[in-house]
């Protein structure tokens, strides 16, 4: 113990005699020098603009909620809603809210609701960015009648083929998710797929399905325990593959996969892969507008100096645009290895 204390009382002195005779700020010593100095911190500002958020499909009844936002550095500024297109809705009592909340109206067969958001200043002034251009955005609601939904069960055997994959029924002991329409699928598991083969002017649920464009669903599920949060399914329309996440929880639920397009002929929709282990019960179609056509983008470029190379290859660009995909790849060749 004696040698303890002694060992502790000669690192105190080394410290405090190395405080004092280096260390300048140590609180003493030669040249030490406390800083007081006052700093005024300035945030960093970045551009204003405003989001309207994701479209939307509802029946009618269903609480619709808009989801727009200011963004950037916010200060005063606040938001404005019009409706562009469609029938009045009732009930909207306040346009100058972000979150736009109203209650789909009724609607035979579908109609569809153009909505603008615009960034307004405290004095409910249009705002603009720096190259002039109103900050506003656009999002579309599409109201439905349910009755037009065209519903194609997975085991409906005029259109579908099993690969694979067991169809279960109530009081199977993984029949354990609700909200399914008779059968469902059992767990895919991989190598195991369906496939929906579907002639254009196919009566389906009493409606002919035409070739054309159309709202895209599935209505999937993943058991809630023993499974993970959630799972991805591969799905491919007509040789066009997308992913879709699919939650778990405890009933089946209509999952979007946005619009897609039935051409004459036959049309093949593909179920399977991915992360497998999900269920699926059937899929949906809702017929859609045709997609509005690009917006025209100017070929002239800001920079008055810029060489007929980079103007040709803006040229290039612009009339490629809406109708082709260009792609390519670099590499670094070692010739050495």
């Amino acid at each position: 113990m004696l040698i303890s204390k002694t060992l502790l009382r000669v690192n105190i002195l080394l410290f405090s005699s190395l405080c004092f005779s280096i260390l300048p700020g140590c609180g003493g010593g030669n040249g030490s020098k406390i800083n007081n100095d006052n700093v005024t911190y300035i945030p960093e500002t970045r551009p204003l603009g405003v989001i309207a958020g994701a479209d939307i499909e509802a029946p009618p009844g269903m609480t619709v909620v808009l989801g727009g936002r200011l963004v950037g550095t916010v200060t005063t500024e606040k938001v404005m809603w019009e409706l562009l297109g469609g029938d009045t809705i009732e009930g909207i009592n306040n346009w100058n809210t972000p979150n736009l909340t109203f209650v789909a109206p009724a609607v035979e067969g579908i109609k569809k609701y153009t909505f603008r958001i615009t960034a307004l200043s405290a004095s409910n002034e249009p705002l603009s960015d720096k190259d002039g251009n109103l900050l506003t955005d656009e999002v579309s609601v599409v109201v439905f009648d349910p009755a037009a939904m065209i519903n194609i069960e997975v085991e409906d055997t005029n259109f579908v083929t099993l690969s694979g994959v067991e169809l279960i029924n109530q009081g199977h002991n993984n029949y354990i998710i609700d909200g399914a329409s008779g059968q469902h699928t059992n767990d895919f598991l991989p190598s195991t797929y369906i496939t929906y083969t579907i002639p254009s002017g196919s009566l389906v649920d009493g409606k002919t399905l035409s070739a054309g464009y159309y709202y895209f669903y599935i209505n999937a599920a993943v058991p809630a325990t023993g499974y993970g949060a959630s799972k991805v399914a591969n799905v491919t329309v007509n040789g066009v593959e997308s992913e879709l996440v699919i939650y778990a929880g405890d009933a089946f639920n209509k999952y979007s996969l946005g619009v897609i397009k039935l051409e004459e002929g036959n049309n093949t929709i593909k179920i399977g892969g991915g992360w497998d282990y999900y269920r699926v019960d059937s899929i949906k179609l809702l017929a859609a507008p045709k997609p509005a056509k690009p917006q025209a983008v100017p070929t002239t470029l800001i920079n008055e100096n810029a060489t007929k190379a980079t103007q040709d290859l803006m040229t290039f660009l612009v009339g490629s645009y809406g109708s082709k995909t260009l792609s390519g790849q670099t590499e670094y060749m070692d010739y050495n290895d």
